[in-house]
């Protein structure tokens, strides 16, 4: 075996920096949006599902259960809270009656179980929480952990340190300080301690950590727990801090509810939504906001098993965990799903996915069929199969939003697929759709997002509540709630349809390829000895696409998708593009303080840099099965 160094180099990254009620006919008279409460009155008697909403949509139960799902823990996919979410998801759902499906999959996730600090000399331990890990690297320490002078730092700024001896500390600083913590780790800092903050945001979560992996541990205490460290860096003490994060294969759940169709059985309207969250600090995301998809689509649940509303059409109610995990959970169902025998054999028929995907900023939605980072089928000839649809949507609103449709709804068919979603800086957009993998095996999907989506107080290990606009929702969850009951009950289906597909491109007035291409790969290291490659096992496997950036600023954390390799070195991926670049690199840790030991081989044994002769770890489908080798090499870090 051959032995490198790779340095692992620190860098700086630039700075960018009410109460619920149900809802009346009176209060929806009351909002400015509408341009006469005359035509108000008249288009809602036109739509029976309307007339009596006191009766019909609980807005107390969608509340209660953003609040139970908020209670049970963090929510991130692998952790306990996202376990009892998907329990709670399973017995309202029983409770309901409907008929109910449990998927479940493997994921590698950064596991964080266990995270702690000593006081040198005194018995204080205090409770801590690793934060996401740098790129790939969970920073773990070792089982003595990791000691050293601590220094409170308040917000990071160079003059907070003037005057110390930094080389080797422990620094102590305020969650809202930006980037500071990459300056200080290049002079000489070699942990971090973030205090809990009374008010943040999404940008600040982001930056505290970096896509390099390097190996800085960065723990997060309570503003208590805070006081005490602040008390104990005035004394000049040394604490011991442990992180427990490591990469786990974890279990994780897909939960499908099915309302039977009274006319159509045959033919399904998925209608689905994520119930996992996300947090720089993932043993705390409560994602308050972020249940509100997931609490809607129960309330949806119930209100179909209610007498008299069943649906002529088949419901496939789906709740979805690795959203957050570069749509993990999404492609796991889809490739158990879109290919089973009764879809493929056209025994039941797909028709329409509808995802939903609710924050409170506005009071309008986005119809939005494609998205980043690969923008899939943004064709004219590919959205021209979206009019017969968009067409119906019209039709169903106008009848109860008259002519105030466009207000609170933009279609994003022809041009400007991304609608009112706003950028994150040039061309990147911080939004991912759970129809995507569904869109490009040929099937017809969108994704109502809320308009104007910033979502400034997600990700962050505070509790977000008090930001929900409860009438925003109200008014987004009619406008979803009327386009699902019209395609449910549509007397005609007028739009195409085409069966899940493996592999097939089209070339008609330009290319538009479809499909659900399958990877096998393995990862390898060069043995001399043998003169051939002997399989690595259990290496973490990142797989991203073309237009996927790794080191995306502020983006990176949801760009790849990963595995491990197996016993005996390989590994699977489903859902690839064909046609479509995707890029393949692994790694391995030490068992005992999580150092990287093998990294990918870009010399003579490996790929070469692209090299002629090198082993190219960039796959571009064009069949629907490929494979890989992955090279690696064993390495240190210095």
């Amino acid at each position: 075996m051959r032995s490198k160094i790779i340095v692992l180099s620190t860098f700086l990254i630039l700075v960018l920096s009410t109460i619920i009620t149900e809802i009346s006919i009176a209060d929806l008279a009351k909002i400015n949006a509408f341009s006469s409460n005359t035509e108000i009155t008249q288009n809602m008697s036109k739509h029976p599902i309307e007339e009596d909403l006191d009766h019909v949509i609980n807005y107390t139960m969608i509340e209660l259960h953003v609040k139970n799902l908020s209670s049970l823990g963090s929510r991130v996919t692998g952790y306990p809270g996202n376990l009892e979410a998907a329990r709670y998801i399973l017995n309202e759902l029983k409770k309901y009656g409907l008929n109910v499906t449990i998927q479940n999959y493997t994921i590698p996730i950064p596991i964080d179980s266990g995270s702690w600090i000593e006081v040198l000399s005194t018995p204080k331990k205090i409770g801590a929480y690793a934060l996401w890990p740098n790129g790939v690297q969970a920073c773990t320490t070792p089982p003595e952990g990791i000691s050293g002078r601590l220094i409170y730092v308040g917000d990071g700024e160079l003059n907070r340190i003037n005057g110390y001896d930094i080389k080797d500390s422990i620094a102590l600083i305020d969650f809202n300080s930006g980037i500071n913590w990459v300056n200080l780790a290049n002079l000489g800092f070699k942990a971090f301690i973030f205090i809990e903050p009374d008010e943040t945001s999404m940008f600040e979560a982001l930056k505290k950590a970096v896509p390099v992996p390097i190996n800085f541990p960065r723990l997060y205490v309570s503003q208590r727990d805070g006081e005490i460290l602040k008390a104990t860096a005035a004394e000049n003490k040394t604490v011991i801090i442990h992180n427990g994060m490591r990469w786990e294969n974890v279990e994780a759940f897909n939960i499908i509810g099915v309302i039977e169709g009274s006319k159509y059985p045959s033919d399904i309207i998925i209608i689905s939504a994520h119930y996992d969250s996300w947090s720089i600090v993932p043993s705390i995301a409560l994602g308050m906001e972020d249940a509100l998809s997931a609490s809607a689509l129960l309330e949806i649940a119930r209100y179909y098993v209610s007498p008299n509303k069943r649906p002529s059409r088949t419901l496939w109610l789906i709740f979805f965990s690795g959203h957050y995990q570069a749509l993990q959970g999404v492609y796991e169902w889809a490739e158990r799903n879109l290919f089973s025998d009764a879809v493929q054999q056209e025994k039941i028929r797909l028709l329409l996915h509808i995802d939903l995907d609710f924050s409170t900023e506005t009071d309008a939605v986005d119809v939005l069929y494609t998205g980043p980072p690969i923008f899939f089928g943004n064709q004219p000839q590919f959205s021209s199969r979206y009019y017969p649809l968009e067409r119906d949507m019209r039709d169903f609103l106008s009848s109860f939003f008259g002519k105030d449709v466009e207000k609170f709804i933009r279609f994003n068919f022809a041009s400007m697929n991304w609608g009112t979603q706003p950028v994150i800086q040039d061309y990147d957009w911080f939004y991912w759709l759970n129809v995507q993998p569904t869109v490009q095996s040929g099937l017809l999907g969108f994704t109502l997002r809320t308009q104007y989506a910033r979502r400034l107080k997600w990700f962050t290990p505070l509790n977000d509540l008090k930001y929900i606009n409860w009438d925003n929702f109200k008014y987004q969850f009619l406008v979803a709630r009327t386009i699902i009951d019209g395609f449910a009950n549509k007397p005609e289906w007028t739009a195409d349809y085409i069966k899940p597909l493996r592999f097939n491109y089209v070339t008609a007035a330009g290319l538009i390829t479809l499909g659900f291409v399958t990877l096998k790969g393995t990862v390898v290291e060069f043995n001399l000895t043998r003169g051939w490659y002997d399989p690595i096992p259990n290496a973490l496997v990142r797989m991203y696409p073309q237009g996927a950036d790794p080191n995306a600023y502020l983006l990176w954390p949801f760009m790849s998708r990963y595995t491990f390799s197996d016993s005996n070195g390989t590994f699977t991926f489903t859902g690839l593009i064909p046609l479509g670049d995707h890029y393949l690199d692994a790694w391995k840790f030490d068992e005992k303080d999580g150092s990287i030991t093998y990294v990918n081989d870009l010399g003579l044994y490996g790929s070469v840099m692209g090299a002629a002769g090198g082993i190219r770890s960039i796959v571009t489908p064009t069949t629907s099965t490929v494979q890989a080798l992955i090279p690696v090499f064993n390495c240190v870090e210095i």
